[in-house]
């Protein structure tokens, strides 16, 4: 019983993480395009910056 509640847990994170990830990535595909569309603005290269760390952590 112990081990099916930790498998249950296991999968839950691991779908969370792979949701995240995806998330981050479609933004980072997003701010990408805004860049080569429109050109380097702080707010945007800011936002990346971070969306790049965050993927890095949950990776």
């Amino acid at each position: 019983m112990q081990l099916s509640a930790i498998s249950f847990v296991a999968q839950r994170r691991s779908l969370y993480q792979a949701t995240v990830t995806a998330i981050v990535s479609y933004q980072l595909s997003a701010i990408s395009y805004q860049l080569s569309a429109y050109g380097l603005d702080h707010s945007v290269e800011a936002c990346a910056t971070l969306l790049e760390v965050f993927l890095n952590k949950i990776s």
